[in-house]
């Protein structure tokens, strides 16, 4: 039984990684393309993943706000709807 809790987190931690890999090179190529930093990143996550995602830990890892949103969440800000293109362990990301 605790294999499998540790199977689990290694998972989550590995999805959690990747995504905060993905949010520095998106924040580099806005940076690159508009020569101006982002200031705060939107992460939609589906909604059995939500609890993986702690915005406070990305915000830190990243150095910028990080706001997490459940996918089907009404009151989500997605003003390009990144959240449709959003799947399994590969949240979907917008920044502004």
């Amino acid at each position: 039984m605790r294999k499998k809790i540790n199977e689990k987190f290694d998972i989550v931690e590995k999805a959690v990684d990747k995504t905060i890999s993905d949010i520095l090179n998106v924040l580099r190529i806005v940076k690159e393309k508009s020569s101006k930093d982002a200031e705060k990143v939107y992460l939609y996550v589906i909604p059995n993943e939500i609890e993986n995602y702690d915005s406070s830990q990305l915000s830190k890892r990243v150095g910028k706000e990080v706001v997490v949103f459940s996918v089907n969440d009404k009151k989500k800000y997605d003003p390009e709807s990144k959240s449709a293109k959003t799947k399994s362990g590969k949240p979907g990301i917008y920044v502004e």
